[in-house]
C-alpha cells in the first residue's frame, strides 16, 4: 500500500464503476461527461471565435491553472492590480465547462466579451473546433503524466462530484488505459505536439521546463502573445506566479469553490516536479514504464520526469 491510501480520510458512497457509465464516447475519442459533450456540440454549432482570443489547452491536471494565471497577468501587462477582485477561472474561463456550479458556462460568458478573449480547454483531436486553430492563439502546456496521475488521483479524492478510487485501481484500472475524463494522457499530448508542428499559433510548453526556467519561459510567452513586457513587469508575473504566491491567493486557489474538498486535498497541492516518486510501487512504476514506452514508440516528443 503507498502512502496515497494511508492519508485519506475520503469515503464516497459513489462506485467508480458505476460513474465510469456515466461517462460518453465523443466523436469516437474520448471518454466525456455528457453535459461536456453537449456543450461541445453546441460550440461547434453556435460559438463564433474571435481573432486575437487566447486558448489555454492541457490534458487534466497538466498545469492549466498555474498558466491561466500567467497568460492572465501577461495579458494584463504584468500588473496584478489589473485584475484584483477577479476570481482566475471567471478571468479565464473553462470553455467548455464551468469551475462553480452557480456561473454559467465558459462559452456562456465569452459570447459577451471582447477580444482578445481568454478562455481554458482540455479537448484535443476531433473535438477541437476548427475556428479555434484557424483564430486563436493556442498556449498548450505538457506535463510528465506520472505526475499528472498523482495529481488526477487528489482531485477524484477532493471533489465531490467524482467517486473515491484506490491508488492502485486509479492507476491500473482508469489513468493507463485512459478511462478518465478527456481520455487517454498520451493521445491529447501528442496531438498537441504535432498540431504545434504545422501551426506556428501553437506554442507549446512543458511543465518541468517553467519549474526550472519561470522567468525565461514567462519571456518566451509574452513573445507569444505579442505583449512587450517591461522587466519589472516580468518580475511581477513570476512573482505571481510561484506556487506559493498561488496556493495564498484566494483568486488564484479555488478556494471559494464550495464543491471541491480543499480540506482533502487543496486543488494547488504541491507543484512539485518528480512527486511521483513517493506514491508509486516498484511494480506500478513498472506498469508504467511499459505503458509509456508503447505509447511514445512513434512520438518524438521529450518528457522530463524528474
Amino acid at each position: 500500500m503507498s502512502n496515497l491510501d494511508r492519508d485519506n480520510s475520503l469515503s464516497k458512497p459513489t462506485d467508480w464503476r458505476e460513474w465510469l457509465k456515466d461517462l460518453v464516447r465523443y466523436k469516437d475519442t474520448t471518454l466525456i461527461a455528457s453535459a461536456l459533450a453537449e456543450n461541445l456540440e453546441t460550440i461547434y454549432k453556435e460559438f463564433t471565435f474571435l481573432d486575437g482570443d487566447i486558448v489555454v489547452a492541457s490534458h487534466p491536471k497538466s498545469g492549466t491553472t498555474w498558466m491561466q494565471n500567467i497568460v492572465s497577468l501577461v495579458m494584463n501587462d504584468g500588473n496584478p492590480e489589473k485584475v484584483q477582485g477577479q476570481l482566475l477561472y471567471l478571468r479565464v474561463p473553462w470553455l467548455e465547462g464551468k469551475e462553480d456550479p452557480e456561473c454559467d458556462c465558459g462559452y456562456k460568458l465569452l459570447e459577451a466579451r471582447s477580444s482578445p478573449r481568454l478562455m481554458k480547454t482540455h479537448v484535443y483531436g476531433p473535438l477541437v473546433p476548427r475556428a479555434m486553430l484557424d483564430k486563436a492563439k493556442i498556449v498548450y502546456i505538457v506535463r510528465n503524466p506520472k505526475d499528472v496521475a498523482v495529481s488526477y488521483f487528489h482531485m477524484h479524492r477532493a471533489y465531490q462530484f467524482l467517486p473515491y478510487v484506490p491508488w492502485d485501481e486509479f492507476i491500473t484500472e482508469l489513468f493507463l488505459p485512459g478511462k478518465l475524463l478527456y481520455g487517454p494522457w498520451h493521445k491529447h499530448a501528442i496531438y498537441w505536439w504535432e498540431m504545434s508542428k504545422s501551426h506556428s499559433n501553437i506554442l507549446f510548453l512543458h511543465y518541468e521546463a517553467l519549474v526550472k526556467e519561470l522567468k525565461a519561459n514567462v519571456e518566451k510567452l509574452a513573445a507569444f502573445l505579442g505583449k512587450k513586457l517591461t522587466a519589472d513587469a516580468i518580475e511581477k508575473v513570476v512573482e505571481e506566479s510561484f506556487f506559493t504566491s498561488m496556493k495564498a491567493n484566494k483568486e488564484v486557489n479555488y478556494s471559494q469553490v464550495s464543491v471541491m474538498g480543499h480540506e482533502i486535498s487543496p486543488f494547488i497541492r504541491k507543484g512539485k516536479v518528480g512527486d511521483w516518486m513517493n506514491y508509486f510501487t516498484t511494480e506500478q512504476n513498472r506498469l508504467f514504464e511499459q505503458k509509456f514506452k508503447a505509447w511514445m514508440a512513434q512520438s518524438d516528443l521529450q518528457i522530463d520526469f524528474v
